[in-house]
């Protein structure tokens, strides 16, 4: 799986959502899993995690949600990319 998005705040919270701290951006974003996003986004943006996600538009979220693509073969039975989509749709319907 790959995100095609230069919107790297939009990025880093869309892979956020999508993969619930189990998916990472090499270089941009660890994995979050274990609950460390509120210190992680402390430490990058000097806000809490609700401040700095509240921050990025939903339109912005949505178009690096739709930028999410497969690499080669999918390798999982989840359709990531799908549910990437789905979930651009559902934030593009929202806000109108």
């Amino acid at each position: 799986m790959t995100i095609n998005c230069d919107d790297m705040d939009a990025a880093r919270l869309a892979i956020l959502i999508l993969g619930r701290g189990w998916y990472g951006i090499e270089g941009a974003l660890p994995l979050l899993a274990m609950g460390n996003s509120h210190l992680w986004a402390q430490q990058t943006y000097g806000k809490n995690f609700q401040e700095w996600a509240n921050s990025i538009d939903e339109k912005r979220i949505a178009a690096a949600l739709e930028s999410v693509a497969n690499v080669g073969e999918r390798t999982s039975l989840n359709d990531i990319v799908k549910q990437a989509h789905g979930m651009a749709e559902n934030i593009r319907r929202k806000a109108g």
